[in-house]
């Protein structure tokens, strides 16, 4: 029988998140049910399958990362290339 509860919840605990628990499925030879309120939508069955969702994951979280940061730069936030590499190189004697 499949586990119903959800991926994640509030106050999951550390290593309890989305990516990590579709990691552990991956390992088993549980299926994978994904639904949208209460109704299935899909259901990975294999490995080749569950592995292909971790990947996505991953890259989803990448992207993410990555747009983090893109608007962190739009707001003015961080330094340029240059003084950071300025700077770290004034930090830890490198030279030029």
């Amino acid at each position: 029988m499949l586990d119903p509860k959800p991926l994640q919840s509030p106050d999951a605990p550390p290593g309890n998140d989305v990516t990590s628990r579709v990691q552990r499925l991956v390992q088993s030879d549980v299926p994978i049910v994904l639904s949208i309120n209460g109704q299935i939508e899909l259901r990975l069955t294999n490995r080749f399958a569950r592995e292909r969702l971790v990947e996505m994951l991953d890259r989803l979280e990448y992207i993410e990362s990555i747009q983090d940061a893109l608007d962190s730069m739009d707001r003015g936030e961080g330094i340029p290339l240059e003084d950071f590499m300025r700077r770290m190189s004034e930090k830890h004697g490198i030279p030029d």
